[in-house]
């Protein structure tokens, strides 16, 4: 013993023991052999022992203390307790560990907190706070100022706070942060929520059995889902079905326990899919698919806000946007795409709606719009009872209300069609753009602008940019070419711009291409007398056309150009007549009946000549010829 021992009942001596307290002012070293028994005071062991009955409950004790007499303050040691060796024979004594008690403020009467903090030293004689335990209750291991009731830090994670609800344990890490549980193959860990009326409110668990790995989620002592190795989530023993995967506040309840192969993702999406077998659904979205489901109400995907949550019977639909197919109860195999895509369809089947409010008005109850086809946006927007109608194109059909078979493809083709307005095909950006009348119908136009000037006319062709008809109210018209207008009803026009051929539809012109030979369909039949007098006052000639530019200023609408007429060849000489002459001929030739269409002033101010309609005269002209040859041969 180094210093001095002073005790009110004596003074120790070898095998003596001390009565009282005992004060030590300086060192104290104990050493000698480890071997003793009980009430042994053996040297190298230091027991402290408290026999009186008055405190006997406590056991002995033992106070380390600091009495400087000043007040104790931050940072201030109250005492330290170390634990120490030998390094070499030399009996040099290193610290390897140990523990102090800290001030962790100013003392006073109502503040005298301290903190206990465990040093350990590495092999390099590094010594480092491994352990905390403050006086405010909190436990640090590796932090000296644990934010959390535990708070463990293996590497800072520099300014990261803590929420005041979730501080019970707090794990820090510079990298990645984790906790191992760890169990033998076939067993699990687990964590665990409990109450004070529930041993397992909930549970996350996972288990490993021969390299079958699975996390599975448990409430109320129930598994709910099952994530495998094979990245598979499946549901269990719940009211969704099996092999379904439902995410989001009430999505997929109540459901049915044999459902299969369902999805149901969003707030209360398929909410109300009941308790038929309803299978491969997969809706996603805030109430999206939410109406009561009945049976066969199978294979519908549908993903949006509030997308065909209405409904309650059908299969094989597809919905895709805010608010597509959202009243569709009962219908099947359709094809739904875009925001606000056929919003108002309900009964209506075998549709296909892409587009931004695509089919918007397809109403509900109407089942006649069965095998409508929208596409592009708030293309066919306003049909709501017509049947076999397609739409394709920005605001194409969209006028078009009750209309049947119509078909519109190109931006705004045939976008003001009204109700009642049938079997039109316009192709062509504003193709048809001009029919408002419930007469418009059965018309076909192909082109950019073509037979935008049809208003209420019908069976009429336009083939070609801008091809158009000649009013409104057409019937019968065919134009086919860039820019051309055809002249009159039952009439084609064939050209480019301006340069033009026309042939009547009416009989007016008896070519083969103009009007039919059935005796059936003519009245008032007599042999012509027209023949060989008219034929010998024609004159045939022979010509070239002219360069536009060289035409009368009279005719505007041949341009200066050094182009030919009527696109054909320069200086190539041609046969034929010259209109003016065969107009004279048929004004003085009683013969040729007023009607007769071998001549005709174009609505442009040119003249033209039907030389089809020359073959009868010709015919009675050889007629007359045979008639004399055959009188000479009997003279």
């Amino acid at each position: 013993m180094i210093g001095k021992l002073v005790g009110s009942a004596g003074f120790l001596s070898s095998g003596g023991t001390i009565g009282g307290d005992l004060t030590i002012s300086g060192d104290l070293t104990v050493t000698g052999s480890n071997t003793y028994t009980y009430d042994e005071q053996v040297d190298g062991q230091v027991w402290i022992k408290d026999s009186t009955a008055s405190s006997a409950t406590q056991g002995g004790h033992l106070r380390l203390f600091s009495d400087d007499g000043a007040v104790m303050a931050s940072g201030h040691r109250l005492g330290v307790l170390e634990f120490a060796g030998a390094e070499d024979t030399s009996s040099t004594i290193t610290v390897g560990a140990r523990i102090e008690a800290l001030c962790d403020d100013t003392w006073s009467a109502t503040e005298n907190g301290a903190d206990m903090v465990f040093y350990t030293t590495d092999g390099n004689a590094s010594e480092s706070e491994v352990l905390r335990l403050t006086a405010d209750n909190n436990v640090g291991i590796g932090q000296s100022s644990p934010d959390g009731k535990v708070h463990i830090e293996s590497g800072s994670a520099g300014t990261v706070g803590t929420l005041s609800y979730a501080d019970d344990l707090i794990i820090e890490n510079s990298g990645a942060v984790g906790i191992s549980l760890r169990s033998p193959d076939g067993n699990s860990g687990s964590i665990v929520w409990q109450s004070d009326t529930n041993d397992t409110v909930a549970r996350i668990y996972g288990a490993y059995n021969s390299g079958n790995e699975q996390l599975a989620f448990e409430t109320s002592g129930s598994e709910r889902m099952k994530i495998d190795d094979n990245s598979r989530i499946s549901l269990s023993n719940n009211d969704t079905g099996t092999s379904s995967t439902v995410f989001g506040y009430l999505a997929g309840m109540p459901g049915a326990a044999g459902a299969v192969g369902n999805i149901f993702i969003g707030q209360e999406a398929g909410e109300n899919v009941g308790s038929h077998d309803t299978d491969g659904n997969t809706l996603i979205g805030y109430r999206a698919g939410r109406g009561t489901f009945t049976a066969n109400t199978d294979h519908n995907t549908t993903i949006g806000y509030i997308s065909l949550n209405t409904l309650t019977s059908g299969a094989n639909n597809t919905a895709l946007g805010s608010g597509a197919g959202a009243a569709v109860t009962e219908a099947s195999n359709n094809v739904i795409i875009g925001r606000n895509a056929g919003a108002t369809l309900s009964t209506s089947s075998s549709n296909v709606l892409i587009g931004h409010e695509a089919g918007l008005d397809i109403s509900a109850g109407q089942t006649t719009t069965d095998g409508t086809i929208c596409i592009g946006r708030e293309a066919g927007s306003n049909i709501t009872n017509g049947a076999g109608n397609t739409a394709i194109g920005h605001e194409a059909l969209k006028t078009t209300t009750t209309g049947n078979h119509n078909t519109a493809i190109g931006h705004k083709a045939a976008d003001v069609l009204v109700a009642g307005s049938d079997k039109n095909t316009a192709i062509g950006m504003h193709a048809l753009g001009a029919g408002n009348n419930d007469t418009t119908h059965e018309n076909t136009v192909m082109g950019y602008g073509s037979g935008d000037t049809i208003t209420n006319g019908h069976s009429n062709t336009c083939l070609g940019s801008q091809a158009n008809v000649s009013a409104g109210g057409a019937v019968g018209q065919i134009a086919v070419g860039q820019a051309v207008t055809c002249t009159a009803d039952n009439t084609a026009t064939l050209g480019i711009g301006s340069n033009t051929a026309s042939l009547g539809l009416d009989g007016s012109d008896t070519s083969w291409a103009a009007a039919s030979s059935d005796k059936r369909l003519k009245e008032n039949i007599e042999t012509s007398s027209a023949g060989l007098d008219v034929i010998n006052d024609l004159r045939p000639v022979t010509y070239n056309w002219k360069k536009a530019k060289d035409v009368d200023n009279g005719m505007p609408q041949y341009k200066d150009s050094e182009e030919p007429v009527l696109g054909l060849e320069y200086g190539e000489t041609l046969h034929g007549f010259i209109a003016q002459e065969v107009k004279e001929v048929v004004d003085n030739h009683s013969s040729l009946k007023e009607g007769f269409k071998m001549w005709k002033l174009k609505d442009d101010g040119t003249q033209t000549v039907a030389d089809g309609n020359l073959i009868p005269i010709l015919v009675k002209a050889v007629q007359e010829l045979t008639a004399k040859v055959e009188a000479l041969e009997k003279k």
